[in-house]
């Protein structure tokens, strides 16, 4: 029997698990607090690369920690939006949309 997980919960036990699994990816992948100063909790490698930044201290400084500060301003309202949206209609917590992002170079 499978159990079904109905809320993503990052804690001592599941961190560790969630970052191997996005190093796997082949995409860029991150986590962060929806609410608030939307920080990071986490971001792949692949990220950081998709952003065209040298590594994760680049990335922290050229997002300034903040998925508002990843997305493209023209696309920000609708993301945060269509977030928002799937989120209170979710019993998982989780979210996907599709935006333009601001790249280092």
């Amino acid at each position: 029997m499978v159990k079904e997980i109905s809320k993503l919960e990052i804690n001592a036990q599941t961190a560790p698990i969630i970052k191997e699994m996005a190093q796997l990816l082949p995409g860029g992948f991150f986590v962060y607090h929806a609410t608030g100063n939307e920080e990071f909790i986490y971001f792949n490698d692949r990220m950081v690369q998709y952003l065209e930044c040298k590594n994760a201290e680049e990335f922290i400084d050229h997002t300034k920690n903040s998925f508002r500060h990843l997305v493209h301003p023209d696309d920000l309202d609708n993301v945060e939006n269509e977030i928002l949206n799937q989120i209170e209609n979710s019993d998982d917590n989780l979210d996907h949309v599709k935006y333009r992002v601001i790249t280092k170079k």
